[in-house]
Formats: C-alpha cells, structure tokens, sequence
C-alpha cells in the first residue's frame, strides 16, 4: 500500500493561514473548529521563529497548497 506526504518548507511559511482557511472553506467546517494548524516554535532569546503548518487531510487536489502564496506546502507529481 502506498503511503503519500505532503512537504512543507517551515523556511517559507510566514504564518499568513491561508491554507487554514483555505481547507476550511473546501472541507465545510464549522466556525470555531479547524482541520489543520500553524505551530509557532522559537522566537526566544534572538532565535528566528518558525512557523510549521499541519495538515490532516490529504486531499487529492488539496486547496491548502493553492493557496499558499510562497509555496511553503506542497505535494509531489506522484500524489
């Protein structure tokens, strides 16, 4: 069975959410809930904060990579 990932490049991501909201509004949820997130990590002490996006669904044609305006998350031409 194969198994597909989506890549996400935390060096590109500057934390905009549209892929937040652009897999909200595909997958129809409700207000107040999310299928995917934006994890915040360093920040401290002069060190850079990255940002790591989640995403959960892997759809076929995911809106979240269409979205993305820096083309932080991606999905390979094999799935």
């Amino acid at each position: 069975m194969k198994q597909y990932a989506m890549f996400i490049d935390t060096a590109r991501c500057f934390d905009c959410k549209a892929c937040m909201v652009a897999c909200k509004v595909e997958n129809r949820v409700p207000a107040g809930l999310w299928r995917n997130w934006i994890r915040h990590t360093g920040g401290e002490k002069g060190k850079r904060t990255r940002f790591q996006p989640g995403q959960c669904m892997q759809c076929d044609s995911p809106s979240c990579v269409a979205a993305c305006p820096v083309k932080a998350t991606y999905k390979g031409k094999d799935g």
